[in-house]
This record gives C-alpha cells, sequence and structure tokens, in this order.
C-alpha cells in the first residue's frame, strides 16, 4: 500500500512538473507577443498581465511541487532519489 502511495505522489509531482514547464512557456509567448519598444539605445517590451499571471501560476505549482517532494523526501532513500531530478531541472529551467 505504501509503494503505490510513493508512486502516486511520484506521478503527481510529475505532473506538477510538466504543468509548470507547460505554462512558463505560454508565459513566454505571451511577453513575446508584446510590443517592442526602442528609445535611442535602450529596448525593451512592455509588460504583459498574461505573462506575468502565467509565470505566478507555474512559480506556484514549481513550489508546491517542492513542497511534495521535500515531505516525501523524508527518508534519506527518497531523498536521494529526489535530489538528483532537483537539480537536472533547475539546469534545464536556466538553459
Amino acid at each position: 500500500m505504501v509503494k503505490k502511495i510513493v508512486i502516486f505522489a511520484c506521478l503527481l509531482i510529475i505532473a506538477l512538473d510538466i504543468t509548470a514547464g507547460i505554462l512558463g512557456i505560454k508565459a513566454e509567448a505571451a511577453q513575446n507577443q508584446e510590443k517592442h519598444l526602442r528609445l535611442w539605445i535602450f529596448e525593451c517590451k512592455e509588460p504583459s498581465h498574461d505573462a506575468f499571471v502565467l509565470g505566478v501560476a507555474a512559480a506556484t505549482l514549481l513550489f508546491k511541487r517542492s513542497f511534495q517532494k521535500h515531505l516525501l523526501a523524508s527518508n534519506c532513500q527518497w531523498q536521494a532519489l529526489c535530489l538528483p531530478g532537483s537539480y537536472w531541472l533547475l539546469a534545464w529551467g536556466c538553459w
């Protein structure tokens, strides 16, 4: 029974990661659709409210995922399994 709960929790964490990634991509696309301003040597885009809302939703999902991961990883064996995944996601997000 415990293994089924752990597997379900891992699948839930993966689903939250995928959803947050999709929301992040949509936020970037919404920001890229905004008007491009150029003033002398400065270039910028107007901030997009939709991009902000999508970004906050993605950050909230990632926070929930991190909280669940730490609850699941209270056992040292699970923590050893979850930690490399966190670094991989961090590297992939910064890329």
